[in-house]
């Protein structure tokens, strides 16, 4: 007879060290992938290893009214995972995720519209294993990604809005004495179309790239990024022409769990920031800056746009 073993319980002490590429992870024939092996690392813009999804989705309101949100998401995906065990030591791991993702989306509302929506899977596909070994164990990954949505519309009057761009997100967990520590970098370009809106108005949408990574096939660490597009706008008596805000709302997340190794951490919310693409108000924001919600060796050019202050050269 036999009896499972977990990892730790078959090897005594093991380490391992692993870093996977977008094109590693590509589903198409090895061929294709021996042939582009020698070419320069591919980008979001569409080339090996980058995955593709469009975003096209009508939320019908109770009023009848609807709201539209859509454009297209591009990302390349790599992975990087360590750990290691010992009889002295606790379990160690650390899971990291980097995405180079490009993206366009817009949304637009009727007059009278008033819905949310999601956050809903409308897209997913599973990734090619990638097998690798620990002394005589073989450990599987299976990488699976998710494209969710989400949006919100409360609007009295026809408001439509559009940004697109293009980011370099690192988003991971480092595991270690029981306790789980963030990991994250976040750079972007962003361009768009301001609105032009009549009324009151809310007008938002999410999309939110996911990368599973299925150890054996079943659960383990997951990475999540949220890019968002978001319109407020107001009229008044006194203001007669709209003060509005476009916003982009930006939150990258990770969970660590490996039942293997006997470690589930909580998910965290490694990087979270709004901002500020345009407004109908020019007036600086006045507010001390901190630099707190970035990390070390993090180039600070117009994060701190909401505040009126654009640093040049970069910091």
């Amino acid at each position: 007879t036999t009896t499972p073993a977990t990892v730790d319980e078959a090897l005594p002490e093991g380490a391992f060290s692993e870093s996977v590429s977008g094109e590693e992870l590509d589903t198409t024939d090895p061929q294709a992938s021996q042939k582009r092996s020698s070419q320069p690392k591919s980008t979001a813009a569409g080339g090996p290893g980058t995955i593709m999804a469009r975003v096209d989705k009508r939320i019908t309101c109770e009023s009848g009214a609807s709201l539209d949100i859509e454009g297209n998401v591009g990302i390349y995906p790599s992975i990087e995972f360590e750990g290691g065990w010992s009889l002295l030591h606790g379990p160690h791991a650390k899971l990291v995720g980097k995405a180079e993702a490009s993206a366009s989306l817009s949304a637009a509302a009727q007059a009278n519209a008033s819905c949310t929506f999601g956050p809903k899977e409308i897209w997913s596909k599973v990734l090619k294993p990638y097998v690798f070994s620990v002394g005589p164990v073989p450990v599987v990954l299976i990488p699976k990604v998710t494209v969710d949505l989400s949006g919100d519309g409360s609007v009295d009057a026809d408001v439509d809005a559009e940004i697109h761009g293009s980011i370099t997100a690192e988003a991971g967990i480092d595991y270690s004495n029981g306790e789980a520590h963030p990991v994250s970098s976040f750079d972007k370009g962003w361009g768009f179309t301001p609105p032009n809106p009549t009324g009151h108005a809310h007008l938002g949408g999410t999309v939110s790239p996911r990368i599973d990574v299925l150890l054996y096939g079943v659960g383990g660490p997951r990475l999540t990024f949220n890019a968002g597009l978001a319109v407020d706008a107001t009229v008044s008596a006194e203001e007669p022409d709209p003060q509005w805000q476009l916003t982009a709302p930006v939150s990258l997340k990770a969970k660590l769990a490996i039942p293997v190794l006997k470690i589930d951490s909580p998910e965290l919310t490694v990087y979270e920031h709004t901002f500020l693409l345009a407004s109908s108000d020019d007036t600086p924001v006045q507010g001390q800056i901190a630099f707190d919600e970035f990390p070390l060796d993090t180039t600070i050019t117009d994060q701190y746009r909401d505040k009126g202050v654009i640093f040049a050269p970069d910091v």
